[in-house]
């Protein structure tokens, strides 16, 4: 904390990268205190115009009611509708953290959350946001009769009634941008663009907020954005993934994230306070992340177990010396 990683590591190299206007930039900002990140993204699109004349659009999302926002619809960006059902049941849980593990237990509350997302999906296709996935699963959580869900399921399904309660809240994460002026409406956030064409997109999501309804839109956010690689057909430009305080989305399946942006070509830039963050109770990311990450920088190194990793990464190196002694 506080050892520059922002202001030293991410904004230079957001700054100096997007300059070469050849690649598109998704950056998540878990901290959001600050806006140094966006600047610095903001001056490099300028500097990219100035250069060679082309226009490098820059659209922002944030979660606070009092900023402006442009649309971001994660049920209504283009590839949603071309997923089958059960797909998009697995994408949404995964992307709310509801996926606890294969071990006996946890298996069984994972397999209710996402059996009651895929009911709640097939009881509302035409669902266009999470205030109506929230609606149509009050309704069959009420249902009776024939209709009602067994209650084993229904009483370890509703985590994913909590989650989408909170998500229907969010205005900005609930606009059907066919409905909104047409100003608004072709501005729209659509993470496929990012593959067809420079494009920059940074997410305002600060934790201290909102310390539970941030992460998930952030993970939201990533499984979108390799759901519509995974969808786009000829993707032509390289795009960088980048989150700041990466450790306050760790969850159980984040290590399949970076196995499938290494496979999808997505370039990963993670920013954490210290490798002890990617652990919890039920999670240990650092293997995966070691497996995966090319290149660490470290700016400060202040746990023990962060430096003793340092030192046993950095080998030894072996030093020869030779000395001559005059004597009478």
């Amino acid at each position: 904390s506080g050892s520059g990683k922002t202001s030293l590591g991410l904004a230079p190299f957001l700054e100096q990268m997007i300059q070469f206007g050849d690649c598109s930039f998704v950056v998540l900002d878990l901290k959001g205190d600050s806006l140094e990140i966006f600047a610095s993204m903001k001056k490099a699109a300028e500097g990219v115009r100035k250069r060679t004349g082309n226009d490098l659009p820059l659209k922002h999302f944030t979660i606070q009611s009092d900023r402006s926002t442009f649309v971001f619809n994660p049920l209504t960006q283009p590839y949603w509708k071309k997923l089958e059902s059960y797909v998009q049941a697995d994408i949404l849980c995964a992307a709310f953290g509801l996926n606890y593990g294969t071990e006996y237990g946890a298996s069984w509350y994972t397999a209710a959350n996402a059996d009651v997302c895929h009911r709640t999906i097939l009881a509302a296709p035409e669902a266009k946001n999470f205030r109506q996935l929230s609606e149509a699963l009050d309704k069959l959580l009420s249902a009776k009769g024939s209709n009602k869900m067994d209650d084993d399921i229904r009483s370890a399904g509703l985590h994913i009634q909590l989650v989408l309660k909170r998500l229907a809240e969010v205005e900005a994460l609930n606009i059907d941008a066919s409905e909104c002026p047409a100003e608004i409406a072709s501005q729209a956030i659509d993470l496929g663009d990012v593959f067809q064409r420079p494009e920059l997109m940074y997410f305002q999501l600060p934790s201290m907020l909102m310390p539970s309804l941030a992460p998930e839109i952030a993970r939201i956010v990533i499984y979108s954005l390799l759901s519509a690689a995974t969808m786009t057909q000829g993707r032509r430009r390289q795009v960088f993934l980048v989150v700041d305080e990466f450790q306050r989305i760790v969850s159980n399946n984040l290590e399949s994230i970076l196995q499938l942006a290494r496979s999808m070509n997505v370039g990963v830039i993670l920013a954490n306070q210290s490798m002890q963050d990617l652990q919890t109770r039920t999670t240990d990311l650092i293997p995966a992340l070691e497996a995966n990450c090319r290149f660490r920088q470290w700016f400060a190194v202040s746990c023990s177990d962060d430096r003793t990793r340092v030192v046993s990464n950095s080998g030894e190196a072996l030093e020869d010396f030779e000395s001559r002694t005059v004597s009478d």
